[in-house]
């Protein structure tokens, strides 16, 4: 602004000055010759001009000043009214959710351990009993080892012979002994 009106004043000075140049020599010489109040004179309007312009570019920059401001209030005013009206609610609903989900985690999270420790317990129990079974079968097992051994102990001498009178062990490698060549049962 300051440069504006200093631009302005020395516009009016040049056309001043080409007007003291236009005069003729005579003239020209006595107005180089003005007391000092001749200057004051001259300078006296021109710098009522300048301090007007100044004051009108002053008025017209405050009222850019406040249309701004009032812009920028009324800007701020809507952002206040849609954080407020939308923004606030929606993050208020998101924290809710938040907070629900993290409770049904803590919910599952429970439920799912207390199955898991559930379904542990049963299956240790369910060993137990298997191992109690197992047991019972232990001795029936071991008995029934030694009763084969017994018998293939037995099986190991060979066949007892029968003291018969005519009596011979069959031929044909058949199992079990035929009635050839033997008496009539009871009989000699």
């Amino acid at each position: 602004q300051a440069a504006l009106a200093q631009s302005r004043l020395a516009a009016r000075s040049c056309d001043r000055l080409h007007w003291l140049s236009s005069l003729p020599p005579a003239l020209h010489n006595m107005a180089f010759k003005a007391t000092a109040s001749t200057f004051r004179d001259m300078a006296l309007p021109l710098a009522h001009e300048v301090v007007e312009d100044l004051c009108k570019e002053h008025d017209k920059e405050i009222e850019q000043l406040w249309k701004e401001q009032q812009d920028l209030r009324q800007a701020l005013n809507e952002s206040v009214r849609i954080m407020r009206e939308e923004v606030l609610p929606r993050e208020k609903l998101m924290h809710e959710i938040l907070e629900d989900l993290e409770g049904a985690y803590k919910a599952g999270t429970h439920q799912l351990h207390s199955a898991g420790q559930a379904h542990m317990m049963d299956a240790l129990n369910k060993q137990g009993e298997l191992s109690k079974d197992r047991d019972k079968l232990v001795d029936p097992l071991q008995q029934m080892e030694q009763e084969l051994e017994r018998i293939a102990t037995l099986l190991s001498h060979g066949p007892v012979k029968p003291d018969i009178q005519g009596w011979a062990a069959p031929t044909g490698g058949g199992r079990g002994g035929s009635n050839q060549g033997r008496g009539a049962p009871g009989g000699t």
